[in-house]
């Protein structure tokens, strides 16, 4: 057997190559995939706990997660390549994706994605970079590369660029508060704030990192949290103010799940660093004050990109890495 970025390939008859004989190869992987995963999402409702963005194949609606998508790659339109995804808080069946392709860079789904359409239009841009879905579902902001924050509260007939928005850089919706998005710009570590569904952004915090992630919480307004090499910073007043997390050293990313039993904020995972040098993957059952890490030294999944809980079902983690596709995983015993 062997493995390229398309599949794995094997043979049962490679000594006939001593004979001067034909080597039959065929696809040896059932439902296995060399994908780069860029973007994870699980709705608090629909058909699928999990949809997935990845390289070369473009994205999944994952209904089963323990059988190869039946419909396939996301189609209508078709991206050699995924990049964002994102679900409206209020209204989780609307979500909406970037990626490239030969035509159309931007889709949305407004049945939980099982089905898609491609905007009818799409702001300027050098490449497609990310979008976020407003928490009523009907505003769409999209950050291009290359190109100005814009918005569509028409489902992208029309694109109006944002006023005060950095350029370049990934916006977040909040997932309860319609009128609320936030913008990190990595360049400069400010947090920009919208009030207004994204049609002016102004700095609501400075000082932060440099280059990070940034997370709305999917259940309440204004709790954002954003991984950074520098640590896990997080902001209860809508980016205001950021307070560091003191346990974690560096974090590559972060997400939220259903809250433990008897308790109500949810659960957070972490791809990151307790201690300098040391990468692992961790669930917070009290908002990050503390930490428990949920895989072990024989178990480290090659290179992790992207992590979020599931709103759905307690403990539940999906892991986003580059090269080994998407893993998921459950406590020990449930």
């Amino acid at each position: 057997m062997y493995g390229t970025g398309a599949t794995i390939w094997a043979t049962d008859d490679m000594t006939n190559i001593d004979s001067g004989n034909i080597v039959q190869f065929s696809i040896g992987a059932l439902g296995i995939e060399e994908t780069a995963v860029n973007a994870l999402i699980s709705p608090p409702a629909g058909p699928a706990h999990l949809l997935s963005a990845v390289s070369d194949l473009g994205g999944f609606t994952h209904t089963d997660l323990d059988q190869s998508p039946q419909q396939g790659l996301w189609t209508s339109p078709v991206f050699t390549s995924g990049y964002s995804l994102d679900y409206a808080g209020a209204d989780p069946l609307v979500i909406a994706r970037t990626g490239t392709s030969s035509g159309t860079t931007g889709a949305f789904s407004a049945d939980g994605g099982l089905t898609w359409a491609a905007f009818p239009s799409e702001p300027a841009q050098n490449a497609p970079g990310s979008l976020a879905v407003l928490a009523n579902g009907q505003t769409i902001l999209w950050a291009p590369t290359g190109g100005p924050v814009s918005y569509s509260k028409d489902l992208g007939n029309t694109w109006i660029a944002s006023t005060g928005a950095p350029g370049g850089d990934g916006v977040a919706a909040d997932k309860a508060d319609p009128l609320r998005a936030y913008i990190f710009d990595s360049a400069t570590g400010t947090l920009y704030a919208s009030h207004d569904g994204g049609v002016t952004f102004t700095p609501a915090a400075s000082g932060l990192p440099t280059s990070g992630t940034l997370m709305a919480l999917y259940d309440r307004a204004g709790d954002l949290w954003l991984a950074t090499a520098s640590g896990l910073f997080h902001s209860a007043d809508g980016g205001a103010t950021f307070m560091r997390m003191p346990e974690v050293v560096s974090a590559i990313a972060v997400g939220a799940g259903a809250p433990p039993p008897g308790r109500p904020y949810p659960a957070l995972y972490l791809i990151g660093d307790l201690q300098t040098g040391v990468q692992a993957i961790y669930r917070s059952d009290d908002a990050g004050h503390s930490w428990q890490r949920i895989n072990d030294d024989r178990h480290q999944f090659g290179t992790q990109q992207v992590i979020t809980g599931d709103p759905r079902i307690y403990g539940r983690v999906y892991l986003g890495t580059n090269g080994r596709g998407v893993l998921y995983g459950d406590p020990a015993g449930s």
